[in-house]
């Protein structure tokens, strides 16, 4: 039964399941059993989930199988973990507690932006002669836990070893994992940060001689040169660390909220242009400027980004992206059919920056926000830009006319009030606020040069 909950378990990840007898061989032998039976009995399953050569596989282990080993040895690192038990347990992975999983009555199940319905897989239950299993069965789990880093394919710790702690009845069972971490990338830049401190570079993979080429070098720089160049201008350290993921079929950089760290997939980082990179590392950094100044918690900018949407007064989409900061899936401009407001195309680095790539502003407001301060960044090129053809999304070039000049410009007063707005509010925030006044003087000589 216990391999049928595992094939629920990598059904909802969309990952293999490869048997434990071939993926959960230690690198040597354990030297002897060293845990809490007590706690053992109470387990189901513990589901380690790990990415090897870029590819994701999970490890199951029952209760039995953790009494006759003191440690979990892996290949490749650990990007989540799953764990079913038939008692409740208070349970971390490397210092993270982890959270009940939700259930539906239909076996649908969330954790950490993964879903499933369980339409998608009936049929592979059926075939295994268990019609009905996920709603009757995974239900009875009185612990049904897990917990994956909010970016896909990152490390649940970068240390070479960490614990799993199990606590139940005042009684605790520590499980030691060794896995191969993050691997420290040699930095060729010499440009620090205001402390002195290099930017500290990380590798998640198993292929580390992919870097030992010249080519690493430029790359690298041209991401830190980036990273720097936002630093340089806002007068502030912001950046602490760049992961590169090696997590095949992803093509992506990212940050996260609340975080200092930049996350690129190593298919983005070979597959552009190291000028690209440039720009891509400095969008996200603006990303952490932004979390950092909280522009995206702001009610009047939510309300400014809903109506540059189109959005209807009584929408759904309007009450959720003013009340929660995000619109709901699939969300378009208003039932009226409003078009998109130029201003999400003119701001999109594709557009902004020649001959580069990227810019999604009209997805949401943390990227609206990005987006348009990276312009603010290089305002020198607005003048020339609004005398240029607008590339519209799905490939259309737009030529604008004086009027929509004119309005675009009014546009950006307007965008810079609400951010002076949001800023304003935190007596701390001097150096954007003198950078947004600098910025808004430019923006209106440029309006009255081209009335």
């Amino acid at each position: 039964m216990r391999v049928l909950y595992l094939l629920y378990l990598c059904l909802i990840l969309h990952i293999p399941f490869l048997p434990l007898s071939v993926i959960a061989i230690p690198t040597k032998p354990d030297t002897g059993p060293a845990v809490n039976h007590h706690i053992a009995d109470k387990i189901e399953a513990l589901c380690l989930y790990s990415i090897e050569n870029g590819h994701i596989n999970v490890h199951v282990f029952s209760g039995d199988e953790l009494k006759a080993r003191s440690a979990i040895r892996i290949k490749g690192y650990i990007t989540g973990v799953v764990l079913l038990s038939i008692s409740f347990i208070d349970a971390t992975i490397a210092g993270h507690s982890l959270n009940q999983l939700q259930i539906s009555n239909k076996g649908s199940c969330q954790q950490t932006g993964y879903n499933l319905e369980p339409e998608a897989f009936a049929a592979a239950f059926r075939d295994a002669g268990r019609p009905g299993f996920i709603a009757e069965h995974m239900n009875q789990f009185a612990g049904r836990y897990g917990w994956f880093p909010a970016v896909r394919g990152d490390a649940v710790c970068t240390q070479k070893q960490f614990t799993i702690v199990l606590k139940h009845s005042e009684q605790t069972l520590e499980v030691p994992v060794y896995h191969t971490g993050s691997i420290q990338l040699p930095v060729f830049s010499s440009k620090p940060d205001s402390a002195g401190n290099l930017m500290n570079f990380r590798y998640l993979g198993n292929d580390p001689g992919q870097f030992e080429i010249h080519d690493f070098e430029i790359r690298t720089r041209a991401i830190i040169d980036g990273i720097r160049s936002v630093e340089t201008t806002m007068k502030n350290d912001l950046v602490t660390a760049v992961n590169l993921i090696d997590y095949y079929g992803v093509n992506n950089a990212l940050t996260c909220e609340g975080r200092t760290e930049i996350w690129i997939y190593t298919e983005t980082f070979w597959k552009e242009s190291p000028e690209e990179l440039h720009v891509i590392a400095r969008h996200e950094t603006i990303h952490i400027l932004v979390d950092r100044h909280r522009l995206t918690k702001n009610t009047e900018l939510r309300k400014m980004f809903a109506d540059l949407r189109g959005l209807d007064p009584f929408s759904l989409e309007r009450f959720t992206l003013i009340t929660r900061g995000v619109l709901p899936p699939g969300a378009y401009p208003g039932e009226n059919g409003a078009p998109d407001h130029i201003l999400f195309a003119f701001i999109n680095e594709m557009n902004f920056f020649k001959g580069m790539k990227g810019g999604h502003s009209r997805d949401n407001l943390d990227e609206f926000c990005v987006s348009f301060l990276h312009t603010l960044l290089y305002s020198e090129n607005l003048g020339p830009n609004l005398q240029s053809p607008v590339i519209l999304p799905g490939g259309g070039i737009r030529e604008l006319n004086a009027k929509e000049r004119s309005a675009l410009l009014e546009d950006y007063l307007l965008v810079m009030e609400k951010m002076m707005n949001a800023v304003n509010k935190n007596p701390s925030n001097r150096i954007i606020k003198d950078f947004f006044r600098d910025r808004l003087e430019n923006i209106r000589q440029l309006k009255e040069r081209t009335a």
